[in-house]
Order: structure tokens, then sequence, then C-alpha cells
């Protein structure tokens, strides 16, 4: 099973059109059974990577960056004090929790889906 991503986000760094190709018809048959067994119990969160879909949006007027769909949903609101107080150091700007699916999730994600592979093909005798 490969496992690869087009490019990450130019907001929250999360990779882009993840794509999976199995090896062979077994690692697709048992790819439907690990999406039945839904590992988000385990991992606290849903397992979605549709917000992880590469989208152009616009920042200022000449510059298109690739995001994610979460952070295309996101609008970002610009308050006038707030940027003041960035300004001086008074207050950080921290990056929204994204839906998207992170590198780190994937990691874990892919953790289980080999050790789900693994179980299956010492079951089967493949």
């Amino acid at each position: 099973m490969r496992i690869y991503w087009h490019g990450r986000c130019f907001l929250c760094e999360c990779p882009l059109d993840i794509e999976y190709d199995p090896d062979g018809d077994h690692e697709d048959r048992y790819m439907d059974q690990f999406e039945e067994f839904h590992p988000a119990d385990i991992m606290r969160r849903d397992v979605d990577i549709s917000g992880n879909l590469s989208v152009w949006k616009r920042f200022g007027h000449r510059t298109w960056e690739k995001v994610c769909h979460a952070c295309f949903d996101l609008k970002l609101h610009h308050n006038p004090k707030i940027l003041g107080q960035r300004e001086i150091g008074a207050r950080r700007m921290h990056r929204p929790r994204t839906v998207s699916m992170t590198m780190g999730e994937l990691q874990q994600y892919v953790f289980m889906m080999q050790r789900f592979f693994r179980k299956r093909r010492i079951e089967e005798g493949v």
C-alpha cells in the first residue's frame, strides 16, 4: 500500500489531495474492511480526508496559494484593535484548529491500517 499526497496547505501545512494505491486485490478488500472498522473511536476524531482536498485561495491582490478545503472555508476577521496588540507583542497569532487530517493523524491512521492488514494476512494465510 502506497499513500501519497500532492503538496501541503499554505495555512495549516496539512497534506493535500491524499491518495492511496493498493498493491493487490487483497489489499483493496482489506481497505474496504478497514473503512467498516472505522477507527474514529481510537483516534478520538472522525477519519475524513475530504477536508484535505486542495483549493486555490487568493491572498492580497495577486497571490494565489493552494490551501485545504477546511482552511478555504475559514474566514479570518481583521480587527484593528487585535492587529495593533499583535504588532506591539501584547497578543500572539494562533492558528485555528483545522478539521483537515494533519500529518500526525495521517501517520497514526496509516500505522493502524498496517496493523489491520497484517492481522488479516495472518488470518487468511496470504
